[in-house]
């Protein structure tokens, strides 16, 4: 990572953003996302991988379960359901 602060989320500011933007872009090559096929469960869970895998490091392997998942795809999703995805 190249940009870190110790700000509090209503504290950021338009260059916190463009900052966090920039490093979200940077690191996504390195992240794979899985569905897990365990339909009672709503969690999203990252893992390391082996640091061998990619050129600068480590990358991450993000395990969503299904029903997070379809959850996801519904557009008319209640409040609750909403804050779950």
């Amino acid at each position: 990572m190249e940009y870190s602060c110790n700000k509090g989320t209503g504290e950021l500011d338009a260059a916190d953003i463009a900052a966090v933007q920039e490093e979200r872009l940077r690191l996504a090559p390195r992240i794979r996302y899985q569905i897990r096929d365990l339909d009672e469960s709503s969690f999203a869970e990252t893992m390391a991988e082996k640091p061998t895998q990619y050129k600068n490091g480590s990358g991450s392997l993000i395990m969503i379960g299904k029903h997070l998942y379809n959850l996801a795809l519904v557009r008319n999703r209640t409040p609750e359901d909403e804050a779950r995805v």
